[in-house]
């Protein structure tokens, strides 16, 4: 292809990004879009907080689904690092990927349910420092192809001199839209995971919302599945069964059993059936909806 060709076909294609800017699918404000391949998997694991995090080199990540092959760099992931991104995509869904959306902090943290302290501040910077540093490559059959991303691109929370922002700036790599594409994600319940405290509990509760009916797993599947440091499966059906009972305490699950084949098996409550698709009123609203007070859309500064 001769030099002026591949020019014209750059610039059509820039054109039509322009055009067509990629943006999240636009849920409901009590709820918190993840991406199914995601949700399904031990990238956020539910080890516990008091073991130190170890750095992954390219290594596999356990999944529940066999055609989907995810791999990832960087160190390693948990709940708390799935509410902070789950939050900031949430955040970023009323604008194109790839544009900065500014936050104020303390806000940020009431959303998460966190204290504004200083040492939220601090953690949450972690969080952003540690997804900023990440490569996350997902392969399966509904992608067709393999997609390599980062959690987010850039971050900006300090000032030239080290001064304290009050807002934040942050930008979301807009490859990540691929992973949503219009229906593959799932809808996570707000208000019952921030009622949540244990990692097993946090995890089932992403993978029983991103079915239409609870699925049956064998316990070694979930206990493979979760990312748990555990090796014994009768210690882990202890935990099993705790999470499971805290997410009856949420109302998330009305009834759950461990039969004899060792399948788990799930009831959700009547309030907590997959909803479908928003009806086209409540998207036009949330897409002519302003952002909340202390958020505002900025130009990519790269621009």
């Amino acid at each position: 292809m001769s030099d002026p060709v591949r020019k014209l076909n750059q610039l059509q294609q820039r054109a039509t990004q322009i055009d067509n800017p990629l943006q999240l699918p636009l849920w409901h404000e009590e709820k918190r879009g993840v991406p199914n391949e995601v949700v399904r998997s031990a990238l956020f694991n539910v080890r516990n907080r008091c073991v130190a995090r170890r750095e992954f080199k390219d290594e596999v990540i356990a999944v529940l689904s066999g055609d989907i092959c995810i791999t990832y760099s960087g160190t390693e992931l948990r709940q708390d690092d799935m509410d902070v991104w789950m939050q900031l995509l949430h955040e970023a869904r009323r604008q194109p990927l790839g544009q900065c959306v500014e936050i104020k902090p303390y806000e940020f943290l009431k959303d998460l349910r966190w204290s504004p302290t200083g040492y939220y501040y601090k953690k949450l910077r972690e969080h952003l420092k540690r997804m900023k540093f990440t490569m996350l490559v997902v392969n399966s059959a509904r992608l067709g192809r393999e997609i390599g991303v980062s959690m987010i691109r850039k971050y900006e929370c300090e000032g030239r001199d080290g001064e304290k922002l009050e807002r934040w700036r942050i930008w979301i790599e807009p490859e990540v839209k691929a992973l949503f594409g219009d229906v593959y994600y799932t809808r996570i319940d707000w208000q019952q995971r921030v009622k949540i405290k244990g990692n097993l509990a946090k995890h089932l509760h992403g993978v029983y919302s991103s079915h239409a009916q609870p699925y049956p797993y064998k316990v070694a599947t979930i206990l493979e599945g979760c990312g748990s440091d555990m090796r014994e499966l009768r210690n882990f059906r202890v935990s099993l069964r705790e999470a499971l009972e805290e997410l009856q305490r949420v109302g998330f699950i009305e009834h759950f059993q461990i039969d004899d084949n060792d399948l788990v098996h799930v009831r959700r409550t009547q309030s907590s059936t997959v909803a479908t698709e928003l009806p086209m009123l409540e998207l036009q609203a949330l897409a002519t909806a302003k952002p909340r007070k202390g958020k505002r859309v900025l130009p990519d500064s790269d621009q």
